[in-house]
């Protein structure tokens, strides 16, 4: 996997939630309404944001999401479906956000 930085996956999360959050000139992670930073402790649930748009039915893309998480996370064919479904729910949100990127089409820069 490539490596980003967290700066880089927090545009690219912004980008994929331009009604709620923006990165502004200093690279601070902020909410758009209120000018807050985003705390770290906030990056999963934006991230639950993003994937509650992941469509369960068209282009398979929830299958393709978690396919791409899997891979990250390292889980492995071998592996009962508990292990494999309890490495996915424990993903980081740096993992989300590539697997998020790469099933909505937006490129990390």
């Amino acid at each position: 996997m490539k490596q980003y930085t967290d700066t880089q996956l927090k545009k690219t999360l912004a980008k994929m939630l331009p009604d709620l959050v923006f990165v502004d000139d200093f690279d601070m992670f902020r909410y758009l309404n209120e000018y807050q930073i985003v705390l770290d402790t906030e990056l999963l649930h934006l991230c639950w944001l993003v994937e509650k748009t992941i469509s369960l039915t068209e282009e398979c893309e929830f299958e393709t999401y978690t396919d791409i998480l899997s891979t990250l996370v390292g889980t492995s064919l071998d592996e009962s479906f508990d292990v494999s479904a309890f490495k996915i729910h424990t993903a980081t949100w740096q993992q989300r956000v590539v697997a998020l990127a790469q099933v909505k089409g937006v490129e990390i820069v």
